[in-house]
C-alpha cells in the first residue's frame, strides 16, 4: 500500500532527469525475510563447489537445479534452485562468472511454499535501452505482492537497477493524499511501463474505483528515468494503457 501527498487529477508531464543510481558492484543481495540486505562479495568460487554444499546447515540433503541463462554484457548467468523437505522450502540463488572460474552469487533468497507460490525463476528481458536481468517469486495472497530485483550490466559488472525507487518518486508526484496504490502488479520491464488502478480509501482491496495510474520509462546507461506519468482520475484511458502495459 502506498501513500502519497496532493497532485493534480490528471497531469502528462515529460522527465529528463535520470532518477536511479547503482548500489555498486560485486555485491548480494540477500531477500531472505524480505530485508534485501546488501552484502559485499570478497571472494567468488567455483560454481560446482558453491552449488555442491548445502545452502542452509542442518538441513536434509538438497536437490539442486542449476539452469544457464544466458550472456549479458559478456557475463554468464545462472539460475540455481535448491529445495529441501520434499521442495517445501527452497533457496533461490543466482550466480554471475566474473572471470573464469569464478562466479559470484549475487543473489540469494529463502522461503517456502507456507508464504510463496514457487521460487520463480530469473529471467534475461531484452529493451529498447539493453538486457535487464531480472528475478521474481510470488507471494501468496490477493494482493499480487511480488519480491523483486532487477540488474543492469557494465563492464565492471553487474548493477542494481531499482525501479521500485522510481516509481515511488513519480507516483508521489501524483496523487492526492487519500488515493493509494493497493496491488502489487502493475511493473513490466519488458515494455518499460507500470500500469495500475488506484484506490479510494474506502475502496474494498479488491477493486480500485479512482482511475488509473501509468508511468513509462527509458534507460539511460545503466540508470532508469520517467519519461512520461500520468494519473487519470476518471479512468477512461484504463483500457488503452492496459494495452500498452500488459500485466506479466
Amino acid at each position: 500500500m502506498i501513500r502519497v501527498p496532493p497532485a493534480a487529477a490528471l497531469a502528462v508531464l515529460v522527465c529528463t532527469c535520470v532518477l536511479a543510481e547503482s548500489r555498486g558492484k560485486w555485491i548480494q543481495i540477500d531477500d531472505t525475510d524480505g530485508e534485501h540486505k546488501i552484502v559485499p562479495l570478497t571472494t567468488c568460487a567455483s560454481l560446482e563447489s558453491q552449488t555442491s554444499r548445502q545452502p542452509i546447515e542442518g538441513n536434509e540433503k538438497a536437490a539442486t537445479q542449476v539452469s544457464p541463462l544466458g550472456t549479458v554484457h559478456g557475463f554468464k548467468i545462472y539460475d540455481v534452485i535448491q529445495t529441501v523437505y520434499g521442495g517445501r522450502a527452497f533457496v533461490k540463488r543466482i550466480f554471475v562468472e566474473r572471470v573464469a572460474g569464478q562466479f559470484c552469487e549475487i543473489y540469494r533468497f529463502a522461503g517456502d511454499d507456507s508464504l510463496f507460490y514457487a521460487p520463480g525463476r530469473a529471467v534475461i528481458i531484452d529493451t529498447d535501452g539493453g538486457q535487464i536481468l531480472a528475478t521474481r517469486s510470488d507471494v501468496k495472497g490477493s494482493a499480487q505482492i511480488r519480491l523483486e530485483a532487477f540488474w543492469m550490466f557494465d563492464d565492471g559488472g553487474p548493477i542494481e537497477l531499482k525501479p521500485y525507487d522510481v516509481l515511488r518518486d513519480a507516483i508521489k508526484e501524483l496523487l492526492p493524499e487519500d488515493r493509494l496504490v493497493q496491488k502489487g502488479y502493475g511493473l513490466n520491464l519488458g515494455r518499460m511501463c507500470y500500469s495500475v488502478p488506484v484506490w479510494t480509501l474506502k475502496d474494498p482491496a479488491c477493486c480500485g474505483s479512482a482511475g488509473n495510474l501509468f508511468i513509462k520509462f527509458a534507460l539511460k546507461a545503466t540508470s532508469l528515468m520517467v519519461v512520461e506519468k500520468e494519473y487519470d482520475a476518471s479512468g477512461v484511458s484504463f483500457e488503452k494503457r492496459e494495452q500498452e502495459c500488459p500485466r506479466n
